[in-house]
């Protein structure tokens, strides 16, 4: 297997576990997302590693995995303003609210 196909399968599995925690996010649940950050940074410091060419092959999937985790990151963020205000259903804790904030706060994309 290819340095390529390695950082790709890796890749790949880094945007199933945020789809299942978005979906997660979906049915109120708390999310432990502890090492998510270190994870996105090792593939994203694997893929600036390769040669450009072989880079341009993982651009799609990273697309993908940065959109993914903005729209995370906004759900959370939601649900956490849902909770201040004394939430709905799915309103978290206290303490949820906080992590909730933090990890949205951690996986936002920065504005440019």
């Amino acid at each position: 297997m290819t340095d390529v196909q390695a950082l790709s399968d890796e890749l790949n599995a880094l945007i199933q576990a945020v789809a299942v925690a978005h979906e997660s996010v979906g049915h109120g649940a708390v999310l432990d997302l502890t090492g998510l950050d270190r994870q996105v940074e090792t593939v994203c410091a694997a893929a600036r590693a390769l040669p450009r060419a072989e880079a341009r092959a993982l651009a799609p999937a990273l697309a993908e995995l940065a959109e993914r985790l903005d729209r995370m990151a906004a759900d959370l963020s939601a649900a956490a303003g849902a909770a201040a205000d004394g939430g709905g259903p799915n309103a978290a804790s206290g303490a949820d609210a906080a992590a909730a904030r933090a990890a949205s706060a951690a996986y936002a994309r920065p504005r440019r």
